[in-house]
C-alpha cells in the first residue's frame, strides 16, 4: 500500500496551489483512504433537511419543558401541603380565639379564619392536582 500524506499537508498543499492561482487535483475517493462507507441511516441524518432537524430540536425542547415541568410540580407538593394544612389549623386556631374572647379582636379572627379557610383549601387542591399530573406522566 502507498503512503498517503497526511491530511494537513494535503491542506496545506491545496492552500499553497490556491494562493497560486494552480489548478486543484481532486481528493482520491474513498476506497483508496480506507474510509469504511457508512450506513444509509448514519448517512440520513448527517444529511437530513432543515425542516427534519428543526422538527428533532423542537421535539427535544419541548421534552426539555415537560422535564422541567414535572421536576417543579414534584418539588411544590410538598409546600402547598404544608402550607395548605397550616392555613387550616391558623382558621382553627382563630375561630376557637375569636368564640372565646369578646372584644373588638372578634371580628379580625373571624376574616382571618375566613380567608384561611379557603386558601388552604386551594392550596390542598392544587397539591392534589399536581400529584395527579405527576403520576399521570410517570405511567
Amino acid at each position: 500500500m502507498p503512503e498517503q500524506p497526511d491530511k494537513h499537508a494535503r491542506s496545506a498543499e491545496a492552500l499553497r496551489a490556491l494562493a497560486e492561482g494552480k489548478d486543484l487535483q481532486p481528493l482520491p475517493d474513498n476506497k483508496s483512504q480506507g474510509v469504511v462507507d457508512m450506513p444509509a441511516e448514519e448517512l440520513a441524518m448527517i444529511d437530513e433537511a432543515p425542516q427534519a432537524r428543526k422538527a428533532r430540536v423542537d421535539k427535544l425542547a419541548r421534552r426539555g419543558r415537560l422535564v422541567q415541568s414535572r421536576h417543579f410540580k414534584r418539588m411544590m407538593i410538598p409546600l402547598l401541603v404544608v402550607v395548605g394544612i397550616m392555613l387550616f389549623v391558623v382558621g382553627v386556631i382563630c375561630l376557637k380565639l375569636g368564640l372565646n374572647e369578646a372584644s373588638r379582636q372578634v371580628e379580625n379572627f373571624k376574616w382571618l379564619a375566613l380567608a384561611a379557610f379557603p386558601l388552604g383549601a386551594i392550596l390542598l387542591l392544587g397539591a392534589w392536582l399536581f400529584h395527579r399530573d405527576v403520576k399521570r406522566a410517570d405511567n
